[in-house]
Order: structure tokens, then C-alpha cells, then sequence
């Protein structure tokens, strides 16, 4: 989980140092940091996780993108940059609603993931 935490500082710097720095659109650039990475990173070494590749070589851990804990920090994470397009949309404030929506939705399927997650993973420790 530190981990986690440590990425999504990470994307949050990185987020905000763009928008500031190039005047880049605060809502796509989130999307790109924190869902469009992970997931083109997930695609490029997707090869590495299968079994008999470099991080899986006896093929006994689970692909990543086959569980909850993976689709639930997706989740997540999908849910802070629609929170950043709701940030952008302010002064609009039909659009605003249609992000607020969307990252509430986000971000309960995120809780449910990792719960679920979660509790799977404490179930098969005892």
C-alpha cells in the first residue's frame, strides 16, 4: 500500500507540475498520468507477468490485471482525474455535475474492489 501512496504522489506532482509548468488541460492531463500510465505500462510488460517471464518465472503469481486489487486502484485512480475535470469544469457548473457523478461512481466501485481485495488477500494469509 506504501507503494501505492507513493505513486499517486508521484502522478499528483506530476499532474500539477504539467498543468503549471505547460499549460496543459488540467482533466486529460490526470487521465493520462494516472490511468494512461499505468495502463500502457501494464500493456508494455504485460509479456514480463506471464507465466515464465521475468517477474512471473514459476507461473505462480496471479496476472495482475486479473484482480480486483488492480481494477479497483484503476478505479481509484480514474476517479481522481475525474475529480480534476470536475476542478477544471468549476465555472461551468453543468459539467461539474457530470464529473462529481462520475468520479462518486468511480470511486465506489474503487472501495468495493478493494475491499473485496483486500479481504481476499487476509482470507488466503490465515
Amino acid at each position: 500500500m506504501k507503494r501505492q501512496l507513493l505513486y499517486l504522489g508521484i502522478a499528483l506532482t506530476l499532474t500539477l507540475s504539467l498543468y503549471v509548468v505547460f499549460d496543459l488541460p488540467l482533466g486529460y492531463t490526470a487521465l493520462a498520468v494516472f490511468v494512461g500510465w499505468p495502463v500502457v505500462g501494464t500493456i508494455v510488460t504485460a509479456d514480463d507477468d506471464l507465466p515464465g517471464g521475468w517477474s512471473n518465472p514459476d507461473g505462480s503469481m496471479p496476472l495482475p490485471w486479473t484482480t480486483a486489487w488492480f481494477w479497483g486502484l484503476l478505479s481509484l485512480r480514474f476517479s481522481i482525474a475525474m475529480v480534476a475535470f470536475m476542478i477544471e469544469a468549476a465555472f461551468r457548473k453543468s459539467e461539474a455535475a457530470v464529473f462529481l457523478v462520475l468520479a462518486a461512481l468511480s470511486g465506489m466501485v474503487a472501495f468495493v474492489l478493494l475491499k473485496r481485495s483486500s479481504s481476499d488477500a487476509s482470507a488466503k494469509s490465515s
